[in-house]
């Protein structure tokens, strides 16, 4: 499980890496012809925007997106599709609330957060259970082994997502808390930098950053997710108002993300 775990980390890789976290590959365009709009009271609006992160635990939405079958879905609705890329959950919570996204792929501790301090968003699925996407990474020649090691050490992480959770779990498993190291707050593009530069003793990141920085000889790991008991629950939110309004695009979205499981 765990090998076929790391093969789809690495198509993840790849997709982005040739596309720009666009797309991987091409579909064909559809040709341009007249179509009659379906009219349904469950569709309000024309568009609805997609917020989607480079993460190994939401490659169903990264397969539909590329296959094109939520465009698909909705055009005979008129309804047309904006994909907004964020690198975390935490921007992504603040674009949910706002309007400005209507669904979004992510994990735990943001969708907790989201959807108790904004009041705006909900959960309307489950995306995926993903322990092993999340790791606390150290440079390959650390000789950190245990929690001890990293009492009173600068640890940097996103804070606010998942990973931030993952180093409070690290850290418990030795008997300490994530009050007994110092933490920063990072962008996932800085981890590698400052892994490099010895700026902290530790990362906690979630895949495919995992596989790339480790892969790449950048760092090696120390610790990942269902070794400290990390859920890695990753939730498909949504903006409660468009969802209310938009019933049957909620349902083509979530047939679409089950589509490309």
């Amino acid at each position: 499980m765990k090998k076929y775990s790391r093969i789809l980390v690495a198509l993840l890789i790849f997709c982005m890496s040739v596309t720009g976290f666009v797309s991987c590959g091409k579909h064909k365009e559809a040709e341009e012809e007249p179509i009659d709009v379906i009219t349904d009271p469950g569709i309000n609006v024309t568009e609805v925007k997609i917020a989607i992160q480079p993460s190994a635990a939401f490659i169903p939405l990264y397969v539909a997106k590329n296959a094109g079958w939520i465009e698909e879905a909705l055009a005979p609705y008129g309804v047309t599709v904006k994909w907004n890329t964020f690198s975390a959950g935490p921007p992504m919570n603040e674009s949910l609330a706002m309007g400005e996204s209507d669904f979004g792929v992510i994990g735990d501790v943001p969708t907790v957060s989201g959807v108790f301090n904004t009041g705006k968003t909900e959960v309307i699925a489950i995306a995926a259970q993903a322990a092993r996407s999340y790791a606390m990474l150290v440079a390959p020649d650390s000789d950190v082994t245990e929690p001890s090691q990293l009492v009173g050490a600068t640890v940097a992480t996103v804070v606010g997502s998942t990973s931030h959770n993952m180093v409070d779990k690290y850290m418990r498993s030795g008997g300490f808390t994530i009050d007994d190291v110092q933490l920063v707050s990072i962008t996932t593009g800085d981890a590698a930098d400052m892994l490099r530069k010895g700026e902290v003793k530790a990362v906690s990141i979630w895949e495919p950053n995992v596989t790339r920085l480790s892969a790449g000889g950048v760092a090696k790991i120390l610790s990942e997710g269902p070794d400290v008991g990390l859920a890695g629950t990753n939730a498909i939110v949504a903006n409660k108002e468009f969802v209310n309004n938009n019933p049957t695009i909620t349902k083509i979205i979530l047939e679409q993300y089950k589509r490309g499981a």
